[in-house]
């Protein structure tokens, strides 16, 4: 039986493809959950300062509402960008 050589470099042309097309998806996976990751640690010191503001506030028997609702709001846009990441990387793990 003859070796077809056209069959088998056909074949491992389409695994390297295939395998850098992976390795690319890895990486761009890998690199949006570090800008989940980033995005997330910013939310969290954002509580942080709005439980900082609220007290000083208590402390101080005064009240700044717009402070607070700024900083929620920041933390609202802050969700929709970790939705809009995942989604993303919904998409890039759906297409492979």
């Amino acid at each position: 039986m003859p070796i077809d050589f056209d069959k088998i470099k056909t074949s491992l042309q389409n695994g390297t493809e295939v395998a850098m097309q992976k390795s690319h998806n890895f990486i761009e996976i890998s690199s949006l959950k570090l800008r989940i990751s980033g995005v997330e640690k910013k939310i969290q010191e954002l509580y942080n300062q709005i439980g900082e503001s609220y007290y000083k506030q208590y402390k101080n028997e005064k009240s700044n509402h717009s402070e607070l609702i700024k900083l929620c709001k920041e933390i609202t846009e802050l969700n929709e960008e970790i939705k809009y990441l995942q989604n993303k990387i919904d998409k890039i793990k759906k297409d492979q």
